[in-house]
């Protein structure tokens, strides 16, 4: 009889015996049945092949997991196949045929291997349920281990949706168990987790607290195992916190270890570090080598390659190569990240205004991240208060049955009086016919006896027509006191439900309370966390404009005069003298105005300055300003006036007056090239301003024949720092601080946008 004469058979004894050597023999023996039952030259062919496949040296991949042979075939069939359902197939055979050989292990590797697979395909709800499955089987094993590994999996699915406060809340119960169980492998893993979460809320504190515990229960345990994640976790955030010396610590410790685990990271780390640093040029060249030979390979994974573009940013912005900077920015995600290093490559740039709306993109973008999560987390709040009102009604609903098998027992006692009742009036119809018989044989038989008997009877009749009434009148009785019993009941049962229903009321009405009180509490802490935040970030901003507006004065300064004070002969011309000279002389005097202004704006901002108000002249104050500002005023320019006949008295800070007046005039002649510049001085009756309509002001105005301001930019000049021509001189300070003095006078300052013949600044000063 012929047995097997399919050669795709064969081949597949073929292939597995390549991993199972020690199966060639039976192979073998095998094959030579089948050629002796079909003499053929293929099956003879495929006979010597295995019977010397044996010698052969094929190279078995290694059993890592030290699980049974045949078990790990199912495993590595399972693991390639990872997205496939053929992945649950052979997990569920390597399930089986770990209890079928006692391999615990390969049995917990199996549902293991399940949970990945919903992992994959992002399937929640079988997730959760294979979770639980490893976790009641591993449990009952020496493998705790895989207690937590889908635990660890559920957590980086939350995390990776956006669901931080679930996947917190799981960190925290998987920290929990693992210190129930005593497991020296999720203990260290859970606080790592939370360190991992709390850094991706931006509570760097917090973040490192873990962090710290769970390297030194690792320390403790001597255990070196994951070690390398802590100590990538701590790098990454002291790099965010700006905190580089200890970032670098720690990824120096990854490369030291020497396990071939996360060491291009901290390669890719020590890159970004140095670079955003920015001190140690030696350093950044080096490491951008190894980050170079590592991205070549192509074996860079996707997180490095973030930080690496990340990295490569800050260092072309270190070389001012900003086109180079701005294409490895469009390589990143468009996230906040990508937004934040645009704004600061055009900052660096000197694009203030493309870097102010990439800034203010990049704050609204981190306020809506703190708004899901905030809002994540009012919703578990909320789900938690349903479900504790849902025990409330569940608790009154069986107060409610008590109180109705209490009126049933009552109602139940009631029949069984009357039922009670119904046999005695029976019994008593019986006795009444008993004893009526009986007369009738007594009257039959002693006839004589007739009206004895008579007498008898109705002797008899009165008895039980008295017991029949005291039954009845005792039956009334009765039935009153039940029925007065049962309203009284009813009455308790009534008060007892008010009482209940007013104390949920209340405690609903306090639960109401509290919730709005923790809402509004989250919000006011919100809001000031963000004006923090706001203000530490205009503090660095400011503190950056500033290093930039005193560095290009300076500069011209310190140039122009190591040319002048040289020993060198650069043969310079009288002429050029005098230019430099009179650059170093504008300069300083641009270094000196941005200094003053500066100690200007503290003043104001902290509400030291206090105003010297006296009576003075304004037309007066108009013409001084005009006359210190003579020198400086062009040539192909006429300056004019145009003033009340009477003078306009009013009683303010002339010194101020004179400052904001000097900044208006300043501009004017920076910008008007020819034409005119008119200073005007008028007073406005009640009802002739628009502005301050029930005032009556004092209308100061500044026009000119310039460029003009666009309708769109005329609050915007009024801003810190902001130039509409970065080519002109100036500190972009004059026009805030104009802006800050009208408001402290009780004034107004603005650009007239009806005016189209150039640029046109009022100031309304109100006649006190």
């Amino acid at each position: 009889m012929r047995i097997y004469n399919n050669r795709a058979i064969l081949c597949r004894f073929f292939y597995f015996c390549r991993n199972n050597c020690y199966l060639c023999i039976k192979i073998c023996i095998f094959a030579k049945y089948i050629y002796l039952q079909n003499m053929n030259i293929k099956y003879l062919v495929l006979y010597v092949t295995l019977l010397f496949l044996p010698l052969c040296k094929v190279e078995a991949q290694k059993n890592i997991y030290e699980i049974n042979d045949r078990c790990y075939l199912y495993f590595m069939k399972s693991s390639s196949a990872i997205k496939s359902t053929a992945s649950l197939s052979y997990a569920d055979t390597m399930f089986s045929l770990g209890a079928r050989l006692h391999d615990t292990k390969a049995q917990c590797l199996a549902l293991t291997l399940k949970n990945l697979h919903y992992y994959y395909m992002q399937d929640e709800a079988m997730m959760i349920k294979t979770m639980h499955d490893t976790q009641r089987f591993a449990v009952k094993t020496p493998y705790k281990q895989y207690v937590f590994d889908p635990w660890n999996r559920l957590i980086n699915y939350y995390a990776n949706h956006e669901r931080l406060s679930e996947a917190l809340d799981q960190a925290k119960k998987y920290l929990k168990e693992a210190v129930r169980l005593n497991d020296s492998y999720g203990i260290p893993q859970g606080y790592r987790k939370l360190g991992d979460l709390y850094a991706s809320l931006s509570d760097f504190d917090e973040a490192l607290s873990q962090y710290s515990k769970a390297l030194s229960l690792k320390k403790e345990m001597k255990n070196d195992r994951n070690i390398n994640d802590i100590y990538i976790g701590m790098a990454s955030t002291y790099c965010d916190t700006y905190r580089y010396d200890k970032a670098k610590y720690y990824y120096q410790k990854v490369i030291e270890n020497n396990l071939n685990i996360n060491i291009y990271m901290s390669y890719v780390g020590l890159f970004r570090a140095y670079a955003m640093e920015q001190l140690h040029p030696d350093s950044i060249e080096y490491y951008k080598r190894k980050c170079d030979q590592e991205f070549g390979s192509g074996m860079m994974s996707v997180s490095n390659t973030k930080h690496y573009y990340d990295a490569l940013v800050y260092y072309y912005l270190n070389k001012d190569n900003y086109d180079k900077a701005f294409e490895y920015v469009d390589k990143l995600e468009p996230d906040e990240t990508s937004i934040k290093l645009k704004a600061l490559i055009y900052f660096c740039k000197g694009d203030y205004k493309n870097a102010y709306l990439n800034q203010s993109r990049f704050i609204s973008e981190e306020a809506k991240k703190r708004i899901n999560s905030n809002h994540n987390f009012i919703t578990q709040l909320t789900a938690q208060l349903n479900k504790s009102n849902l025990e409330r009604e569940k608790h009154a609903l069986e107060m409610n049955n008590a109180i109705m098998k209490l009126q049933q027992s009552e109602a139940r006692e009631k029949l069984m009086l009357l039922e009670k009742s119904q046999t005695t009036l029976e019994l008593n119809n019986k006795q009444l016919a008993l004893e009526k018989q009986k007369s009738n044989a007594e009257r039959s038989e002693l006839r004589s006896g007739k009206a004895e008997l008579e007498a008898k009877n109705e002797r008899v009749k009165a008895l039980r027509q008295q017991d029949m009434t005291r039954y009845l009148t005792q039956q009334n009785r009765d039935r009153n006191n039940m029925m007065i019993l049962a309203f009284l009941l009813l009455g308790v049962v009534m008060i007892f439900s008010s009482a209940y229903i007013l104390l949920r009321q209340r405690q609903m009405k306090i639960l109401k309370e509290e919730k709005d009180h923790v809402t509004d509490a989250y919000a006011i802490a919100n809001e000031e966390r963000d004006k923090a935040e706001k203000a530490d970030k205009l503090k660095t901003i400011f503190l950056q404009n500033m290093s930039h507006e005193i560095r290009t004065p300076l500069n011209a300064i310190v140039g122009f005069n190591q040319i002048l004070n040289s020993g060198i002969d650069y043969e310079i011309t009288e002429e050029e003298r005098h230019d430099m000279t009179e650059s170093i002389n504008n300069n300083a005097e641009l270094l000196v105005k941005l200094v003053n202004d500066i100690l200007d704006v503290s003043k104001f901002e902290s509400g030291s300055y206090q105003m010297n108000l006296k009576p003075v002249c304004i037309q007066d104050v108009c013409m001084m300003s005009l006359k210190s500002l003579e020198v400086k005023a062009p040539k192909n320019v006429e300056i004019s006036t145009d003033f009340d006949k009477g003078k306009i008295i009013l009683s303010t800070d002339a010194q101020r007056i004179q400052q904001l007046l000097v900044n208006l005039l300043t501009n004017a002649y920076k910008y008007t090239e020819q034409g005119r510049i008119i200073v005007s001085c008028h007073e406005r009756m009640q009802g002739q301003n628009e502005r301050m309509p029930n005032q009556q002001v004092v209308e100061i105005a500044v026009s000119d024949t310039g460029p003009g301001i666009q309708p769109d930019m005329a609050e915007q000049v009024f801003n810190r720092f902001e130039k509409l021509n970065s080519f002109k001189q100036g500190t972009g300070l004059g026009l805030s601080i104009c802006r800050q003095i009208a408001n402290l006078l009780g004034g107004e300052i603005y650009v007239d946008t009806s005016y189209d013949k150039g640029a046109r600044f009022v100031f309304l000063h109100p006649v006190v």
